[in-house]
């Protein structure tokens, strides 16, 4: 019974997810996509004005961890930036409080690893790039909100 209630939640959840499919071939992390005509994309647009593509489903970020740098008001640590993190970068996240490599099982979260895709706060990203960390930001899937 246990078995068959969280089947029937996994499927409300998340519909029917087909194959995984990158939308560029250097894409580390690939969104699953619908078979069906079911969408969950995101409305809002990136930084470019087009549609807000995902960041990340592996490991699964955002705010609402959706997979978008989505803007919402409750967000107070606006997550808007979509970044591929270097180990410069963890590490200097980690000396500023924020440790992102360190696994936390607790809520799920594997830590990240270089070339892994992140939805950064604003403040972060500003802060380590006038710090001098590089930071490969992905335009696509900024969100046009985090510079306002």
């Amino acid at each position: 019974m246990r078995d068959t209630l969280l089947s029937f939640l996994f499927v409300i959840s998340f519909g029917s997810l087909g194959q995984e499919i990158c939308k560029h071939k250097d894409q580390k992390n690939c969104m699953l996509e619908s078979t069906s005509d079911e969408k969950s994309d995101s409305m809002q647009k990136n930084i470019n004005g087009k549609k807000l593509e995902i960041c990340s489903t592996d490991p699964l970020t955002g705010y609402t961890r959706s997979g978008f740098c989505e803007y919402l008001p409750s967000d107070r640590g606006r997550h808007l930036v979509c970044a591929e993190v270097s180990e410069e970068f963890l590490r200097y996240t980690k000396s500023r409080g924020n440790d992102l490599s360190t696994p936390n099982l607790r809520y799920g979260f594997k830590g990240l690893r270089p070339g892994d895709r992140w939805c950064l706060c604003s403040s972060r990203f500003l802060e380590a790039q006038k710090s001098g960390i590089n930071i490969k930001m992905i335009e696509a899937a900024t969100n046009e909100q985090a510079w306002n």
